[in-house]
This record gives C-alpha cells, structure tokens and sequence, in this order.
C-alpha cells in the first residue's frame, strides 16, 4: 500500500484551493472554535500551523502581538495575505517539519486542520512545532 501526505498528492490543496476556501468558511459557522480560542491568543505571538487561507487569522491577528501563518502551499498563503494585511503578521511558506522560527518564541500555537490533512500517522513529529513554545 503506498502512503502519502498532503505535500505529495493534492492538486485540489495546491493549485484549485476554492473548495478549501468554502469549507473554511463553513468551518466555524457558530464561531465555537473562535470563542474557545479567543481568550488565549489576545496579547500573545501566535503561529497559526496550516492557516491555509487565513480563516483564523482573519479574526485573530489584530489582538496579538504577532501572528504567524505557516502553511505549505503558497496558493493558500496568497489568498491569505488578500485577506490579512496587518504590520503584526508574516506569512511562512514552509513545512511543519522545519520552522524558521527561534525557540522559544511563541506563546500559543494554533492548527485546526492539519492533523486531518496527513494520512501516514508515522509523518506527525509534534517536537518541531512545540520546540518554539514558551514553556
């Protein structure tokens, strides 16, 4: 059986994104992920893990103190940066597997969809991302 992940094979995730641009936005239709996670963003530096097309990042940017956006398709991230256009926000093009980023320099991270998005469970290697965390 051949395994993938989302970098390989999708073509709808990296060059078609209007499907994922209309389930983000059916997302979070009652704003119960945006209420829950509301409280622990505000006055934080925050990296959004597969931000996509800047769903949460649309709502969330303008009360933190800085906010990333980390995802692998840049298709996504320039739909994204249409959306987002604070002086608090950069946008990453890059995988989960190897962030940019100084440790220790973020306080919250956020990823709301990735975990669904990889089909090889062995591919998940929380230690990057939680390696910048403020602890």
């Amino acid at each position: 059986m051949n395994s993938f992940n989302l970098s390989e094979k999708s073509k709808n995730y990296y060059e078609e994104n209007d499907i994922y641009e209309i389930f983000s936005l059916a997302e979070d239709y009652p704003n119960k992920i945006f209420d829950y996670l509301y409280p622990y963003i505000q006055n934080k530096i925050v990296l959004d893990l597969g931000c996509g097309t800047g769903k949460f990042m649309q709502k969330f940017y303008k009360d933190t103190i800085k906010y990333y956006g980390l995802d692998l398709s840049e298709k996504q991230l320039e739909i994204a940066k249409n959306k987002v256009k604070g002086e608090n926000v950069d946008f990453i093009c890059c995988s989960a597997e190897n962030i940019p980023l100084p440790d220790n320099s973020i306080d919250v991270i956020i990823s709301t969809w990735v975990l669904g998005t990889i089909l090889e469970l062995s591919l998940i290697h929380i230690s990057e991302p939680t390696r910048h965390l403020r602890i």
